[in-house]
């Protein structure tokens, strides 16, 4: 078998990616207050807490620590005093009545709430979309599924494309997920018979996203979508595939990344649509993963895909 290098000149650090852009304190306003949507989303994360405690004890914990970093998020944007107080003004009325619209049906609440989160990402501050993805993901887990990213993206906005500044950051999220493809067919090739058919439902969720985004970049003129490329370089600090193990530990680490990779994308973006559609991709790529992450014997929350930046 002929050996390749699986890794393109794409796959910098995700954490440099996730750093950029970081997090800085606010100036305060004569009269700040709380951010609008993230307060929405923070009231909702409280209300599920209180529908799901009885039924659901770990998407009450998952929603519980949603709302307390909303809130900190919240408070942080709103500002703060030089005695390091806040303002009366960026007191949080705390929500705790679900939208009725669920009819209180505990199955219904995690999917809502993902759903609820998608309808705010073009309103809340740029510097939290990361956070919100995580959360995103994380409901998607719970529930299970998550919208397709291109289908949400349409009935949001049927004659949607991906807007001229972000066709860039759409070229090189495609050429990452050819180099994904490329990377998980070489552990594919050195994994045990059970882990390499893993690996192959893997392979498919990343053709999917591959091809979705070529279809996106289609509705955009002279984009010029890029085509795999014949080889890619390991990343720095990864291993290459040479025995079952290390296939395994590859094809997780390769999945991980891209899921990361796509929530630093969501919170790079400047356009609506494009931010939607890279915290759907993300949370579709952490989807994607858990069923190595099983094989691992690793939690995705373990993994860090929803650690909060």
């Amino acid at each position: 078998m002929k050996r390749c290098n699986f890794r393109h000149h794409l796959a910098a650090p995700v954490t440099a990616l996730l750093l950029a852009g970081g997090l800085s304190g606010c100036h305060i306003t004569p009269t700040p207050e709380p951010d609008p949507a993230l307060s929405a989303l923070s009231a909702a994360a409280h209300a599920d807490v209180s529908v799901l405690s009885g039924t659901d004890p770990r998407g009450a914990e998952a929603r519980e620590r949603h709302a307390a970093e909303l809130d900190g998020e919240i408070r942080r944007l709103c500002g703060h005093r030089e005695d390091g107080s806040v303002p009366e003004s960026c007191d949080l009325p705390q929500t705790t009545e679900r939208d009725p619209s669920t009819g209180g049906d505990p199955s219904a609440v995690l999917p809502g709430s993902a759903e609820f989160i998608i309808g705010k990402l073009g309103e809340i501050p740029t510097e939290s979309v990361p956070r919100v993805a995580r959360m995103h993901a994380e409901l998607a887990v719970l529930a299970g599924t998550t919208p397709d990213p291109s289908t949400a993206v349409r009935e949001m906005d049927p004659g949607s494309g991906v807007g001229s500044v972000d066709v860039d950051a759409a070229r090189e999220a495609l050429d990452w997920e050819y180099s994904a493809i490329y990377g998980l067919g070489v552990a594919q090739a050195w994994a045990d018979p059970e882990v390499a058919e893993v690996i192959g439902r893997s392979i498919e969720g990343h053709r999917d996203l591959a091809e979705a985004l070529r279809g996106l970049l289609a509705t955009v003129p002279d984009a010029d979508p890029p085509v795999p490329a014949a080889g890619y370089t390991v990343a720095s600090g990864a291993e290459t595939p040479e025995d079952p193990a290390s296939a395994l530990a590859a094809a997780v680490r390769i999945d991980t990344d891209s899921a990361l990779m796509w929530q630093a994308a969501a919170g790079a973006a400047e356009g609506a649509l494009w931010r939607t559609w890279c915290v759907l991709a993300g949370s579709t790529s952490v989807l994607t993963a858990v069923p190595l992450l099983d094989a691992a014997g690793t939690d995705p929350a373990a993994a860090g895909l929803f650690d909060l930046p």
